[in-house]
């Protein structure tokens, strides 16, 4: 009787750490990383929603999205800024994370953090 007490309890924790990895797994993380020696300000729409934030040299910023849809993001440095879709549904379906560093000539995009492409450059006011 114990055992199949321990097995349901098993199996009901189981169960639930599927649940919760599928839903984790339904939209992925954008990661913002400043590869810079100065903050890097982000302004980010979706829809009718939006957020800033600011990146500060080395770190990361992570965020989970919540809404299937196209993420924009404006981004400022000084006196440049650089613009792009952090997540666009069709481009990055199937990946847990997209990774986004800023660096001298602009915005770098991974779904690795291996491989990386140059997809907005820097431009001046």
């Amino acid at each position: 009787m114990a055992r199949k007490l321990m097995l349901f309890h098993m199996l009901m924790a189981l169960s639930m750490l599927t649940a919760r990895l599928e839903a984790r797994g339904k939209f992925p993380i954008v990661h913002f990383i400043d590869a810079m020696s100065r903050p890097i300000d982000l302004h980010i729409r979706s829809g009718g929603l939006s957020s800033s934030a600011q990146l500060q040299p080395g770190r990361d910023y992570g965020m989970r999205l919540k809404v299937d849809d196209v993420h924009f993001v404006m981004s400022v440095c000084g006196s440049t800024f650089a613009s792009f879709n952090a997540c666009e549904p069709a481009r990055d379906k199937g990946h847990a994370a997209v990774f986004w560093r800023g660096s001298y000539k602009g915005f770098y995009m991974s779904h690795d953090k291996v491989h990386w492409n140059l997809v907005a450059r820097w431009e001046y006011e």
